[in-house]
């Protein structure tokens, strides 16, 4: 086999089993679809409070919902990945 072909098949296998992990963790753990788009929700979208409220709020709200922040990142480094895989794909005949 050519090198070449070692390192195609060698990323394709890391990218799918990138993507099947992905893909359990999505399964695996719930995430709340429209979980907030009630209807006895307030239709002021920033509240009017003191910033150290909201700040201890948004903090709450990303230490609960960890594994979401912890999928965007994953999907952002797979992304990135890619990205370099395609970069050092060798090119075709000059011309």
């Amino acid at each position: 086999m050519r090198d070449d072909v070692k390192l195609y098949l060698a990323s394709s296998i890391f990218l799918l089993l990138s993507l099947i992990i992905l893909a359990w963790f999505t399964v695996e753990y719930e995430f709340p679809l429209l979980a907030y788009a009630v209807e006895d929700l307030p239709r002021l979208l920033i509240p009017l409070r003191a910033f150290k409220e909201v700040s201890s709020a948004v903090g709450r709200f990303l230490w609960s919902w960890r594994m979401l922040d912890l999928l965007s990142q994953a999907f952002v480094i797979l992304a990135a990945i890619v990205c370099c895989i395609a970069l050092l794909k060798p090119g075709g005949e000059e011309r």
